[in-house]
């Protein structure tokens, strides 16, 4: 199967087909996923909701490079969002608490659980998309 194949085949809206490119590509994504989020229910999410966008938007969808190297951008650009979404979660609660001024053992134990699970999945990035995600989400540094 050619990449062209697999392009016109993801998006023909045919379940058949459809289904075994999700088959084919599943594994390499989902490892992708894991690798920079750390949980395996998060980076099978981030697959699922990939190919179910595809599949809902598959009339719409351009796909101008071959279609792993599109598959493995769409996951790791997700997976990252999904770590900025943990962080501004962890950031609106740490508000919480400041306005509260309440600060229970449990909510400690969750707050350093999710600073760790950022901490591990920030290590995993490339050096270069470590620094720059730490600079712009964690040192609010940014490029303009």
């Amino acid at each position: 199967m050619d990449i062209n194949t697999d392009i016109s085949r993801l998006l023909s809206g045919r379940k058949d087909y459809f289904e075994l490119i999700y088959k084919k590509y599943f594994k390499r994504l989902y490892k992708s996923a894991f690798a920079i989020i750390g949980n395996e229910h998060a980076a099978e999410d981030v697959v699922h909701d990939l190919f179910l966008y595809l599949w809902e938007n598959r009339d719409r969808v351009k796909i101008e490079i071959n279609l792993e190297a599109y598959l493995v951008r769409s996951v790791r650009n997700r997976s990252i969002n999904v770590i900025q979404k943990k962080i501004s979660d962890s950031d609106t609660l740490d508000s919480e608490h400041d306005t509260r001024g309440i600060n229970t053992v449990e909510e400690s134990y969750f707050e350093g659980e999710t600073s760790e699970l950022i901490k591990n999945a920030i290590s995993r990035l490339p050096d270069c998309g470590g620094l720059i995600f730490r600079l712009s989400r964690m040192e609010e540094v940014t490029g303009k």
